[in-house]
């Protein structure tokens, strides 16, 4: 009977032992967590690519059905917008054939240009005709990477205008389109 007691009484961890099993699962939660957002960060960046895709794609139905790009600003009592959502989605005929505009998946509804779409057509200038060129901008949360050539205009304003008060989200770092000038 005393062997017993004395087996229940060293049956248990140690506080040591404790302690060691707890550190190794929080290291082991820690990096699984830092996996999962980057493996976040890419599935958001991959979205945003096919957002653009999706757009590009309602942009060739508009230029085929009216022979142009609609135009891309809009004026939103006084202040002009090139987000896609603001400029785009508000034209009646292209809302026809995307009804559904698409946000940034991270900052949907947001007014800063960073943190949506943004779409530039050559219409800009003269907005009663339909343009012929167009470019749409993601600002990517892989801020390493870019596809912009600062050579031309628009890709040389991407740092210039459109980060005043949107420093937080990045700059814009992927196109899609043609328009270089």
């Amino acid at each position: 009977m005393d062997e017993l007691n004395r087996q229940r009484k060293f049956s248990g961890f140690t506080l040591v032992e404790l302690l060691v099993v707890i550190s190794v699962i929080g290291l082991l939660a820690s990096v699984i967590l830092v996996s999962l957002n980057s493996a976040r960060t890419k599935a958001r960046d991959s979205r945003r690519k096919a957002d653009l895709a999706q757009i590009t794609k309602a942009l060739e139905l508009y230029y085929d059905t009216y022979g142009g790009y609609p135009t891309s600003a809009w004026n939103d009592g006084g202040a002009v917008n090139y987000t896609v959502f603001s400029s785009l989605c508000n034209q009646v005929n292209f809302a026809q054939l995307m009804p559904s505009c698409p946000h940034d998946p991270q900052n949907p509804n947001n007014s800063c240009y960073n943190a949506e779409y943004v779409y530039v057509s050559e219409s800009f200038r003269d907005p009663a005709n339909l343009g012929k060129k167009y470019v749409l901008y993601a600002t990517l949360e892989d801020q390493s990477t870019t596809n912009l050539d600062p050579a031309f205009w628009p890709d040389s304003d991407e740092t210039g205008v459109w980060i005043v008060g949107c420093e937080s989200y990045g700059t814009p770092n992927y196109r899609l389109g043609d328009l270089k000038q």
